[in-house]
């Protein structure tokens, strides 16, 4: 076994991990793009129907996103500054909530640091979240070159949980299969395995082209669990698409 797929887990198991410490301990899920990390919020608020799902994206956030200066004064009328927090972090709800920081590696400097109170103290400005809150974050894979990067400080204060990508029969039987996907889809996954092969188990990205490989940066369209799902619901309603048009779109799906 290669060192970089030691703590490679699933994501079941990755959400009895949240599940277990979420309320104590931030869970970083680092894992491969498309492999179903954002889903994760869904998945947990289906299990914690007392918890309010709350969806911070970090892609879109930019200094001053996180809190602003709010102006308070004293009966003396003496001032001072308090902070109101984004609205998606949750904090001001005063209630159990799953909070999911999407995208945490992709966040901008001021970002990242703004956010390291509230994934080890749960914390933020003059707020606490509730103590039955959940906290876990998603980043892609370093290695993935898509620009996720952790500083060491940041890296110390979560546990990393670094995932990896489910087989084809994993797929089918844990996604593709519980909800409907398209047959031909099912059976295309089942008979190519290599549709779900880590790149890092390809050191020539020649030997498989179908799936994102860092080394072959002029591939534009790619193979994940989510480019599938979008292909079966392209191939759901093939029948209203000319064959020009449905490969077309298609080959702008998975390439």
């Amino acid at each position: 076994m290669q060192a970089q797929h030691m703590y490679a887990q699933a994501m079941q198991e990755a959400e009895n991990l949240i599940l277990g410490v979420g309320v104590k301990r931030t869970i970083l899920l680092e894992g491969p793009m498309g492999c179903g990390k954002s889903s994760m919020l869904g998945s947990l608020a289906a299990k914690l129907p007392d918890h309010i799902p709350c969806y911070f994206d970090c892609t879109t956030k930019v200094s001053g996103d996180v809190a602003i200066p709010n102006i308070a004064r004293l009966d003396n009328g003496q001032g001072y500054v308090t902070y109101l927090t984004n609205e998606e972090l949750g904090a001001h709800l005063d209630k159990p909530i799953i909070l999911m920081v999407d995208e945490y590696g992709k966040a901008e400097r001021d970002i990242k640091n703004s956010l390291l109170r509230i994934l080890l103290e749960r914390k933020i400005g003059s707020y606490t979240l509730h103590p039955d809150s959940i906290v876990f974050a998603t980043t892609n894979l370093g290695a993935e070159n898509v620009g996720d990067m952790l500083p060491a400080h940041a890296r110390n204060r979560i546990i990393v949980l670094r995932l990896k990508k489910p087989t084809n029969m994993e797929w089918l039987e844990d996604f593709a299969i519980p909800n409907s996907l398209d047959p031909v889809v099912c059976s295309w996954a089942k008979d190519n395995p290599q549709l779900f092969h880590d790149f890092q188990d390809v050191p020539n990205p020649d030997d498989n082209p179908f799936i994102f490989h860092p080394q072959a940066p002029s591939s534009e369209q790619f193979v994940t669990p989510r480019s599938l799902h979008a292909v079966s619901d392209i191939m759901q309603v093939r029948e209203h698409f000319s064959d020009d048009l449905l490969t077309a779109s298609l080959i702008g799906t998975i390439g």
